[in-house]
């Protein structure tokens, strides 16, 4: 009954002209309202930059570390299994270092504008390339003409090269992180393969010794 009363007591002050000051309920409101605000801003500030790694021939990377820092803060993130990243990202500089074995490490600088979300970045990073060097010799005197071969773990020929004057080979841009063996057949010898190794660096005396064939195994 009170309350009735009171609600009908402020509707008739309201059309009445007095000015009314609301109590309890509007600082519940003010409340309501700073919180959605600030909800809001912290929205804007927080926006998402979505990306992907690819490798020169625009094929996806996975497995890719990147580190992005900015306003002094770091943060380590990984591409997906299809090249894909995000992270969240404040406005302001922003740089991603990214790498991986077998890549060259690459990355990029950007200007990050609040409400401006960043989508499709694309971080391309060259494949890291070695060479092998060696002479092929009969053990007393160099062998020039000699057809020497690259073989995979699948004992595949993936190049071929010829020794020259002075029995030099070499096999240049070899992507890295292959197991790779060098083999030679040549007429009057004994074949030839190495044993596998890891392409992860420049091999520059790889050199090669042919036995001759014994006059029972011509």
């Amino acid at each position: 009954m009170r309350k009735l009363f009171l609600s009908l007591w402020i509707f008739l002050l309201s059309i009445s002209g007095f000015p009314i000051q609301s109590i309890g309920n509007t600082n519940g409101k003010d409340s309501t309202r700073q919180h959605i605000n600030m909800t809001v801003s912290s929205r804007e500030k927080d926006q998402k930059l979505e990306g992907m790694v690819l490798d020169e021939e625009g094929y996806a990377i996975a497995e890719v570390v990147l580190e992005a820092k900015q306003n002094g803060k770091v943060r380590t993130v990984q591409s997906d299994k299809y090249g894909k990243f995000q992270f969240s990202v404040d406005s302001g500089l922003l740089s991603i270092f990214a790498q991986k074995e077998g890549f060259l490490a690459g990355g990029e600088i950007i200007l990050v504008r609040e409400g401006r979300p960043i989508k499709n970045l694309q971080i391309v990073l060259k494949k890291r390339y070695s060479h092998i060097l060696g002479i092929v010799t009969d053990g007393v005197k160099a062998l020039s003409g000699v057809t020497v071969r690259l073989r995979n773990e699948n004992l595949e020929t993936i190049d071929q090269v010829f020794s020259d004057a002075l029995g030099y080979y070499q096999f240049r841009n070899i992507g890295d992180n292959q197991k790779v063996a060098v083999s030679v057949y040549e007429e009057g010898f004994q074949e030839y393969i190495s044993d596998f190794f890891l392409v992860d660096k420049n091999y520059e005396k790889e050199h090669i010794i042919l036995r001759k064939k014994e006059k029972n195994m011509l």
